[in-house]
């Protein structure tokens, strides 16, 4: 894969995976409310090399934990888990990071030292993880394109995917993803950073359970 794959839009019966295969390949979801025993598969999808395919798992129960795994070429992948949206009122445990930046590894990031703490949330099984802005750095690229960007979030997402919790992504100011920076066209860096944003991690959208605003840019 050239992306492992990532949860994203959480909600009361359903879950979002995403992936990124590096070859042409069929895959399909094992999952179940216990560890290793796996009572569902979902359809079985056609995923196109460097091609990202989400999937959507629903019909699952409320406030309720399952676990699941990949499938494809004859494999199983690990072993995931996550939770649908709990019960009014109960506790939850989440994640907050900010200012990663792992384009900047000659002065500013330790992957190591990243992939620790990243390791270190998912011990807390979180219920889902925000990044809080400037994580996908742009703005220092020498050569910036719809591919350049993507790269930024490719990249990013070898380790997100250790949360192994869905992930919810904010903009700060390095993401270039800015109002001040839309010209009217697509071919603006705020149009490429949410294309690949949208593209790459499952992002919400206003429907049946989230909220937000609905205007189309």
């Amino acid at each position: 894969f050239i992306a492992s794959e990532i949860t994203g839009n959480p909600t009361d019966s359903s879950i979002t995976i995403n992936i990124v295969p590096a070859a042409d390949m069929e895959v399909s979801y094992e999952y179940g409310t216990a560890p290793g025993v796996y009572t569902s598969t979902t359809a079985l999808q056609h995923a196109a090399a460097g091609m990202p395919l989400e999937t959507v798992i629903d019909g699952l129960q409320p406030d309720t934990r399952y676990y699941y795994r990949i499938n494809y070429k004859g494999k199983t992948g690990s072993e995931h888990t996550f939770i649908t949206q709990r019960a009014k009122g109960s506790t939850f445990t989440f994640g907050i990071q900010g200012d990663s930046h792992p384009e900047r590894t000659k002065n500013q990031f330790n992957p190591d030292l990243y992939t620790r703490t990243l390791l270190s949330a998912a011990a807390d099984m979180p219920d889902f993880y925000f990044t809080i802005g400037d994580d996908f750095g742009v703005d220092t690229l020498k050569n910036v394109n719809p591919e350049t960007v993507q790269e930024q979030y490719i990249n990013q997402r070898q380790w997100l995917g250790l949360v192994g919790a869905p992930v919810f992504l904010v903009n700060g100011n390095h993401e270039q993803a800015a109002l001040a920076n839309l010209d009217g066209t697509p071919d603006n860096v705020a149009v490429w950073a949410q294309t690949a944003r949208n593209a790459l991690f499952p992002q919400p959208a206003p429907d049946g359970f989230y909220t937000g605003d609905a205007e189309q840019v």
